[in-house]
């Protein structure tokens, strides 16, 4: 699969023009630079190999097609388009088309985004408090109101 059509899998073609002027290609290392974030080319997808701490964000978990997906979406809300443009495609719903459904995960937009900013999970959250109110308190009946 070429470079172009592996991009097509992520990018509309108003965002290729825009990709196009912003990428650099490693053809020998099958590496791609977009805006200082780092791809790997693997097969027929893109691979986040490093996504930059100056951004002030750091893309969370560890299964690799949510963090591709994590870096793209970062690209085209901060490298390749301006604040207008994701304004002005939210207003018409071209901002968030089938693969912004379908790509992470499908049947919604947020079914791997198991994890908060720092990369601990509510379920973790939850496991670790127990352990410690269980070794606090020892077994006990308890009451939750809601």
């Amino acid at each position: 699969m070429s470079l172009n059509q592996v991009l097509e899998k992520y990018f509309t073609a108003d965002e290729m023009v825009k990709v196009k002027e912003k990428m650099i290609f490693d053809e020998g290392g099958n590496e791609l630079n977009i805006g200082d974030i780092k791809f790997t080319l693997s097969d027929d997808r893109l691979i986040l190999k490093d996504f930059p701490s100056k951004f002030g964000y750091e893309v969370p978990g560890t299964d690799e097609e949510f963090r591709t997906w994590e870096g793209i979406a970062f690209i085209k809300v901060r490298i390749i388009n301006t604040a207008e443009d994701i304004i002005s495609r939210a207003r018409t719903g071209d901002l968030y088309d089938e693969s912004y459904y379908t790509a992470r995960g499908g049947g919604g937009p947020y079914t791997k985004y198991p994890l908060r900013s720092d990369g601990v999970s509510e379920e973790d959250r939850f496991k670790d408090l127990a352990v410690e109110l269980l070794k606090k308190y020892g077994k006990i009946k308890m009451n939750l109101i809601f």
